[in-house]
């Protein structure tokens, strides 16, 4: 298949249906009970949310709606309503069950094994950036009861996270559904339609090209972002909202927001239900999840617990004074820091390393564009020894491969086998004769069996005429090296990320005791 983007849509509307654009699934698949689906609206006028359809994918979603966002006691009372399922979820201190036993509150081990296949589904990337609004609104909650504060505080907290974790490179936790069918099909369509979650469902399915199209262009009719259509909102909800302003009395104005509710409760159930539906199409397909997801579950697992959890638990604890408290998670606006901006910086691009670098080794497809990308070659193995025929050390292997091939791999490049990243070395020589190139690669890590399971060892002659695949090694671990150094304040950059400039000093003033002097001489 090829790998260019306009090649691959030309050939999926060849074929009338989409077309999957990788061998395996780069998420895990998990039970509905590791799965919250989460839908938003709004008015057009409006930022905060009208109303929410939250719940498990295997169930009902329970909707919910404020007939006045701008009013902040009911918009409180509205998030209330379900901030708990959402921080349950996620995996707030005080919001888990069973999971987490023993240990004092604020002093409970950090429950890896529960929260490892936690995941938050949303349609579209506007339901994303309503998580970052929800963040602003209640994390720096400040007036009402206290008891009140600390759930919308927690509750902001844990939304701000959530998004701040959708943008992390390779993060399976946050899933917004109209991306993730994006990354494993190819549909027969211009990129800026592809931005809409019916649309993408209207393809996938039975029935010939005509009628995919037929059925993606009925549903892309439909609004699917956090936004109302303006038809809706002129033709249904404003005499609604009009009839809760001007009621004369406490049982008109719930007979109002009743009918309101009533009329947003379908446009919720609509979002949250085209989500269900790409999870069933993802789960329906044949394709398993990548082989190689560990590292990327593990790196997941340890970014909740030290971008989350260490935060919510220690701020949970008694002998920290309110000061203590506010210093503890992230603002919803700034991180107020430089060095912690750069760490930040220095982890995302250890996150895109780890998974571009492990998810390669699980699917064919992903080699085949790194190979096209001359991150690696394919050849057959001539020789197999030790320099100077030594007994230990080393293993050199030659490999054969075509010259017409585009390599972009050196002398002293960092490889490694397609299949056992562990049995890796370093490119020693690479000759060109006529259409042959020849590559000695010294294999100095993973050499034996017990390094490498399930394959001879790196010595052992059965390699001779084998065809095998090496690829770039990459520096995973480096930037991650980095986010470490980058808080150091004895680095090369502390002047930039520890310390401000100093401001300029003001010019000195003339001083003049004789003030009423000068007021009469300005008369």
């Amino acid at each position: 298949m090829s790998h260019n983007p306009l090649v691959e849509r030309l050939m999926a509307w060849d074929r009338g249906a989409p077309l999957a654009s990788t061998e395996t699934l780069p998420f895990a698949r998990v039970p509905d009970a590791e799965r919250l689906v989460l839908a938003f609206v709004r008015m057009g006028g409006e930022a905060s949310p009208w109303g929410v359809a939250i719940g498990r994918p295997d169930a009902p979603p329970r909707c919910l709606t404020v007939p006045d966002p701008r009013n902040r006691d009911a918009h409180a009372a509205f998030v209330i309503d379900f901030a708990s399922e959402v921080l349950a979820h996620v995996g707030h201190p005080l919001h888990l069950g069973d999971e987490v036993k023993g240990g004092a509150l604020g002093e409970r081990p950090f429950p890896a094994q529960a929260l490892r296949a936690r995941q938050l589904w949303v349609p579209g990337a506007t339901h994303l950036e309503m998580l970052h609004l929800l963040d602003f609104r209640y994390t720096l909650a400040a007036t009402g009861d206290e008891a009140r504060l600390k759930t919308l505080r927690a509750f902001g907290r844990a939304c701000g996270w959530l998004f701040r974790e959708s943008t992390r490179p390779g993060q399976v936790r946050v899933h917004d559904a109209t991306a993730r069918l994006r990354a494993c099909f190819t549909f027969p369509a211009e990129p800026a339609r592809q931005a809409h979650l019916g649309y993408l469902l209207g393809w996938m399915g039975d029935g010939s090209g005509a009628a995919r199209e037929a059925r993606a262009h009925l549903a892309e009719r439909q609004s699917v972002g956090v936004t109302l259509s303006p038809a809706f909102e002129r033709d249904t909800l404003e005499a609604l909202l009009r009839a809760f302003h001007d009621a004369p009395d406490a049982a008109s104005r719930d007979t109002a927001a009743k009918a309101i509710h009533t009329a947003l409760a379908p446009q919720l159930t609509a979002r949250w239900e085209l989500t269900v539906q790409a999870i069933r199409a993802l789960d329906a397909d044949p394709r398993a999840q990548n082989p190689q997801l560990g590292p990327v579950l593990d790196l997941g697992v340890e970014e909740c617990q030290w971008q989350y959890w260490h935060h919510e638990a220690r701020g949970v604890r008694a002998d920290l004074t309110p000061e203590e408290k506010r210093a503890l998670g992230s603002h919803p606006e700034t991180d107020f820091a430089p060095v912690r901006a750069a760490a930040r910086y220095f982890q995302h691009l250890h996150a895109y390393e780890v998974t571009s670098n492990e998810l390669v080794h699980g699917d064919r497809v992903l080699l085949e564009r790194s190979l096209d990308g001359g991150d690696g070659f394919t050849g057959e193995v001539t020789a197999v020894g030790r320099e100077n025929n030594a007994r230990s050390g080393p293993v050199r292997w030659t490999v054969r491969c075509p010259a017409d091939e585009s390599l972009r791999l050196r002398e002293e490049s960092k490889v490694c086998l397609v299949g056992s990243r562990k049995r890796a070395g370093a490119i020693v020589s690479v000759e060109t004769h006529d259409n042959t190139r020849t590559v000695v690669v010294e294999l100095t890590d993973g050499i034996t069996k017990t390094a490498a399971p399930g394959l001879p060892d790196a010595i052992d002659p059965a390699w001779v005429g084998r065809s095998v695949t090496f690829l770039d090694r990459g520096a995973v671990g480096i930037s991650q090296r980095k986010a470490m150094f980058v808080r150091s304040a004895d680095g090369p950059g502390a002047w930039l990320t520890h310390a401000a400039p100093l401001p300029e000093p003001s010019p000195a003033g003339l001083v003049r005791p004789d003030l009423v002097e000068i007021v009469k001489g300005l008369q």
